[in-house]
């Protein structure tokens, strides 16, 4: 189960003297159909797998921000974001529990926790 179209967009923006930088970034994930639930013989399904229900996925787009500072010569501050909006998963009821997904789609490609923020710094010696 593959989405026919995705993408990841970004666009970063820093200042002239090099202090702050912002960094968007748009993740765009297409419909997806799944072959084991779907019925159709043509992308893999058969006819006594088919359900009426919780077979198609809607397409996602998911944004994040990512901001840096730097405070002095060796010294840097970073602000992540991903999931700014904090977009909720596509979850398939009853979906066949593939490669662990525990009933998820494809776990790698959405994010299953909801918004991820981090904090790090950077200290040069």
């Amino acid at each position: 189960m593959l989405p026919k179209w995705s993408h990841g967009l970004r666009t970063t923006y820093t200042t002239g003297d090099g202090i702050v930088s912002a960094s968007f970034n748009w993740r765009y994930v297409g419909s997806l159909t799944s072959a084991d639930n779907s019925g159709d013989e043509a992308i893999g399904g058969t006819p006594e797998r088919a359900r009426t229900t919780f077979y198609h996925i809607a397409p996602a787009s998911y944004f994040d921000l990512a901001l840096s500072f730097a405070i002095a010569k060796d010294f840097s501050l970073r602000f992540i974001a991903n999931n700014l909006l904090d977009k909720t998963p596509p979850i398939l009821a009853n979906s066949y529990d593939i490669s662990l997904a525990r009933s998820n789609t494809i776990p790698a490609r959405y994010d299953s926790l909801g918004r991820n923020v981090a904090v790090g710094a950077t200290m040069r010696f």
